[in-house]
Parts: C-alpha cells; structure tokens; sequence
C-alpha cells in the first residue's frame, strides 16, 4: 500500500499484516473498511480458511447482517487505531523494488521502532536493516522515506526512540548497485533535521552541523543546507562545503547497524 493512497471502502489491497507476536510480517491481502486520510487505514485480513460451525447453525449472514457486523468491526479498529501503525511500502518508480517500513513494537504499547526492508518485484528479499532494540528506546523511528526519481536509491529518516540524540536526525540510504543500507553520517558532519529533499535524478539536499569537531559536539556550529549527488558518494566523489573541502569517504568501519549501536552504546 503507497502512503500517498487514498482508499474506498470495499478494495483489497495486498499488504504487510504484523505477526500476532509483532516479530515481523507477512504480505496477505486485506479489505478496506475505512480510511482516514492520513497515514491510517482500517483493514480486515482476507483468508482462504474455512470457520467449522455446529451442525444445524446458520451459515450464511444477510447482508444488511454483513453491514452491520462490518461497521461493528470498524468502531472496534478504529477505536485501537491510537495504539496501531500500518506497514507503510513504498513502490520503486520503476516498480523493480518496493521498500517496506515496518513498525516493531511491544504488544499493547503506542510506542514503536523500524525495520526496513527492500524486497524485489517478485517478494525475494534483497536487504534488511533493523532499527530496533530490547527496551524499544534505544533505536531508531523511521518518519521520511521515499526513492530517488532513477529508481537507484531509497532515503529514509527518523529520530532516536526514547527521546535520546535530539540534536541529530539520521539519515539512511539504499544503494541498488550493491544492495546496501549506509548513513548519511559515513560522509558528512551529522544531519540536523530529518527533512530532505530529493531531485532529480538522484540530487539530496540535506542540513547538516557545521563546523562539527569530534569530541565537541555541536558548540559553535550552525546549521547549512547542502546539496550533492547519491553517485557521487558511490562514486567516491562526494564533495563537502569549502570549510570541509576535499572527497568524503566511509568510516574504516563503517555500517549503518553498527553506527546505531554505537549510538544506543554511548546514550546507556
């Protein structure tokens, strides 16, 4: 399902249902009860399994019954719609990949982290990152997302669960060429705000902190929208600001996983 959608009642639609003990989801389709026109849509899961009723019970609902019982079931979701996020996929434009953002939560808890994972036209998996951690505030919400107009890239944001790092807004982006998942932070001072803006063909702009010195922080910096190529990073190529000139290349260590878990290390 597209997050930029707007369903009826009555469509089916093939998404990402969460497992019953939210460890991760399975791609079933579904029937549309209700949309509320932001980022939440009211489902019931579509199954091939036969219900088995004692001999001599009636079988077959009317259907005003079935209209009845259907708004029933809407009230209910709705009303645990405040404690439910949605899977939400985001189509590459050339429609050879789709990224999924799965929320992973406790069960019964309004509070969530992300997965993230690429999956070709076909389901295959091709990449995974996961963004959650044991407590469920110690990891990452993904809240931005799309893919570049060439189909070559997908970027994605968020902010630190639990309300931790509140001066940094990580940003992530899936290379197509070698099915990897990188942060932003491999190649520049650390991001400001998770809005970016994308442009064709693959052209980011984004803020950053700067000057940034290791072992400082962010005193005496400000914040400076810059604008660069995707390839170019994957080109090695990648240029800073004057103040920061030179070609920016990754970490020896570098890792999208392991630079959040650092993270998590250092804010414990």
């Amino acid at each position: 399902m597209s997050p930029t959608t707007r369903y009826k009642w009555g469509d089916i639609v093939l998404v990402l249902f969460p497992l019953t003990d939210v460890s991760g989801a399975q791609r079933r389709p579904g029937l549309v009860l209700f949309d509320s026109g932001d980022e939440d849509v009211v489902l019931a899961r579509i199954t091939t399994q036969e219900v088995r009723r004692p001999k001599g019970s009636a079988s077959v609902l009317s259907c005003e019954s079935m209209m009845h019982l259907l708004f029933a079931l809407t009230l209910c979701c709705l009303a645990s719609c405040a404690v439910t996020h949605r899977v939400q996929v985001y189509p590459s434009p050339d429609r050879g990949l789709s990224a999924d953002i799965i929320p992973i939560g406790k069960p019964g808890s309004r509070n969530h982290e992300s997965r993230v994972e690429i999956r070709k036209s076909d389901g295959s998996l091709v990449a995974r990152e996961d963004y959650t951690s044991e407590d469920g505030e110690h990891g990452m919400i993904v809240d931005l997302a799309a893919w570049t107009q060439d189909s070559q890239f997908f970027v994605f944001s968020g902010e630190f669960s639990g309300g931790h790092g509140v001066w940094q807004s990580p940003i992530f982006f899936y290379d197509r060429k070698d099915d990897r998942v990188r942060p932003l932070d491999d190649y520049l001072p650390p991001t400001a705000d998770p809005r970016f803006e994308l442009r064709p063909p693959d052209i980011i702009q984004v803020s950053i902190w700067t000057p940034f010195r290791e072992g400082k922080g962010i005193d005496g910096s400000i914040v400076l929208p810059i604008s660069f190529k995707l390839s170019d990073i994957r080109e090695g190529k990648c240029r800073r600001p004057d103040e920061l000139a030179g070609p920016c290349s990754p970490k020896p260590s570098a890792g999208s996983s392991k630079a959040l878990q650092s993270d998590r290390s250092q804010r414990r």
